[in-house]
């Protein structure tokens, strides 16, 4: 398409979303969305942070976003030339641009790391699999194979029969020589296993995590002096009344109202012994001749 005829479109609102990528222009024609929506569908969508950004203001709660992370730059540069659609100069500026494109993660959803595809796809071909999974060390990895269709090879069938477009995208060395049925890729996704301490330090800061320590130290501080110390005094006072000793509980130095609920016991310890002490007494007066 002629760049004045995209701009056109994109002026019109033909597209949901549109944006400039590495030079060339994308968008996502309206109308093939909206009838695919109208009819129950589910639309799934490949494309950049920007056009996430569009959609996300259209869609807003309807729409689920996932970022796909490559597992680490030098992976991401050897994908880039191994899949031959780029000259040098556009896999160098993609690579300039990687960390700013990543930064963006954080808007998503879910996020999940795009691990070693070619293992994966060995494991399916082998087995016949429609669906693989396995526990990793390190993740969860799920995998889903892709299968060529009939309307796909008109333009993957051979690379002499394929349209002047698709072999600018593809070259002539790759994306072509399928047959219907067969295995073209597979759609495949690590969740990382992070610890306890890895997701907490990713949520909270250093500043967080100080306040967290001071606050679990006042606590157990509140606790030692407030309740357990006041208690432990207590029952030894219990203890040395209970044998007949003297014991300062120290009452009147106490609130009468107070609603400290230690504090109350030991009011109502001081007035048990007041009573029993009474009582005691006039026991005593009673055995006098």
């Amino acid at each position: 398409m002629e760049e004045l005829r995209f701009h056109q479109m994109a002026e019109g609102g033909a597209f949901l979303e549109h944006a400039l990528v590495f030079g060339n222009h994308y968008g996502t024609p309206k109308e093939p969305v909206m009838l695919a929506l109208a009819k129950g569908r589910d639309v799934l969508f490949d494309i950049d942070w920007q056009g996430t950004q569009q959609l996300r203001q259209r869609a807003g709660d309807d729409l689920v976003s996932i970022f796909v992370l490559p597992p680490s730059h030098d992976e991401l540069e050897r994908r880039l030339r191994a899949r031959a659609q780029d000259a040098e100069d556009v896999v160098q500026a993609r690579m300039a641009k990687a960390n700013n494109e990543i930064s963006h993660w954080a808007e998503y959803d879910y996020v999940v790391i795009n691990d070693d595809l070619n293992s994966t796809l060995d494991k399916i071909r082998t087995n016949r699999l429609t669906e693989y999974y396995e526990v990793l060390p390190e993740g969860y990895r799920y995998a889903r194979a892709l299968y060529e269709k009939a309307s796909c090879l008109a333009c993957h069938a051979s690379a002499e029969n394929a349209p002047a477009d698709v072999k600018l995208r593809y070259g002539t060395e790759h994306g072509f020589g399928f047959k219907e049925g067969e295995v073209a890729g597979i759609i495949s996704v690590r969740l990382p296993i992070r610890s306890f301490w890895q997701v907490a330090a990713s949520v909270v800061g250093p500043v967080q995590i100080a306040l967290l320590v001071a606050a679990f130290v006042v606590a157990v501080l509140f606790i030692q002096f407030a309740v357990v110390r006041p208690i432990r005094r207590l029952t030894a006072a219990a203890e040395r009344i209970s044998v007949g000793e003297t014991a300062d509980l120290g009452a009147a130095r106490i609130n009468r109202k107070s609603r400290n609920e230690v504090q109350q016991l030991i009011l109502a310890t001081e007035r048990l012994r007041a009573s029993m002490t009474l009582a005691m007494q006039r026991l005593a007066k009673r055995k006098v001749p």
